[in-house]
Order: C-alpha cells, then sequence, then structure tokens
C-alpha cells in the first residue's frame, strides 16, 4: 500500500490512509479497512515500522558523532597504573 502518511497531532502520532483531492477540493480516502480492528492492525503495523526506521537513523547519525569523539579524546590511563605511580 502506497500513500499512508504518519502524522504528529496533538495528540501524538497518528497515520492518514491514502488519498486525493476531488474537484470540489474536499479530500477523498482511497482505501477504506474493512473494521475498527483492521484499521488498528494496519495502524500498529505501519506505526512500528516507522518507530524502527527512526530507530535506526538516529543510531546511524549517533555513530559518528561517537567515533569522533571517541578518537578526540585524551588517552586517560588505567586506573590500576595511575594508583601505583602515586604511591
Amino acid at each position: 500500500m502506497e500513500g499512508i502518511k504518519v502524522v504528529n497531532g496533538k495528540n501524538g502520532l497518528f497515520i492518514n490512509m491514502p488519498s486525493y483531492k476531488d474537484g470540489q477540493g474536499q479530500w477523498r480516502d482511497v482505501c477504506f479497512p474493512l473494521n475498527k480492528s483492521f484499521r488498528q492492525e494496519i495502524s500498529d503495523a505501519v506505526l512500528g515500522e516507522y518507530q524502527h526506521v527512526l530507530t535506526q537513523m538516529q543510531s546511524a547519525a549517533q555513530a559518528p558523532r561517537q567515533e569522533q569523539e571517541r578518537q578526540s579524546a585524551p588517552e586517560m590511563e588505567a586506573p590500576a597504573q595511575a594508583m601505583s605511580m602515586s604511591m
């Protein structure tokens, strides 16, 4: 199915079914779930995948930053070495 939109509303994320604008300027749905429970199944599947992809994208964006921070951080002595040197 194409054209489903994830929308961030005042009560959180929800989906809009595919739609088109008719000659009178009204939006008409193209897809109609057969019942409320099927609509919920579609919604759960789409929002679940949306969250999954969002998490992957955030992880991918953080990986280079973490690598850069690790490379630019000064090397620190191991605690055991620091202790033996101070005695």
